[in-house]
């Protein structure tokens, strides 16, 4: 399965633009950035296990990173970006998930990680009495795995019992589809 994934990337890869500008590219350390229209939910609940809110996904997308056109030194990384049911109000509402899976480790169904990064977001008043958006990213421990890959579609990760470190206290679980490009 982790072959299969890898060939994806470099069939998605090998598919967008111009063969020379990519072996130069990728010579260079760079980043390629796929984000595409995702789907998914996530339950927020307190740490006595009672339900806050729900954040729908927006946006979701996958970044690689790697040194050579080959692809024998990627790294990737999952963000998605939510909105919580209710809206946002004075109380920080979870509003991103990003997950950086352990370098050099192979992606395939099962559990890849067990902490990552999120982000609050809420708002706050200003000395003016203008209300300004805030954001504070936080780590959070808990299960990530893949529960499905199809080639050329999509990635599934479920997250569960994930807890953010610091506050404000909470525990999430759900699921995020993050598309794969297809090869054109």
């Amino acid at each position: 399965m982790a072959f299969a994934l890898m060939a994806v990337f470099s069939l998605t890869l090998a598919s967008c633009g111009d063969d020379d500008e990519e072996k130069t590219q990728y010579g260079s350390n760079s980043e390629i950035d796929y984000t595409l229209q995702a789907s998914g939910r996530v339950v927020v609940s307190d740490l006595d296990g009672n339900q806050l809110y729900v954040s729908i996904v927006k946006d979701a997308g996958y970044r690689i990173w790697t040194t050579d056109y080959n692809m024998s030194d990627a790294t990737i990384s999952f963000k998605a970006f939510m909105s919580p049911e209710d809206g946002l109000n004075t109380s920080k509402k979870l509003t991103m998930i990003a997950l950086d899976p352990p370098a050099g480790e192979s992606l395939e169904v099962g559990k890849i990680s067990d902490n990552g990064r999120l982000s609050f977001s809420y708002y706050k008043y200003d000395r003016e009495g203008y209300i300004e958006t805030k954001s504070v990213q936080k780590w959070f421990t808990g299960t990530v795995e893949i529960v499905s890959i199809e080639a050329n579609k999509y990635i599934t990760l479920k997250f569960s019992d994930c807890k953010s470190s610091t506050e404000p206290k909470i525990v999430f679980s759900g699921e995020i589809i993050f598309p794969i490009r297809k090869k054109i």
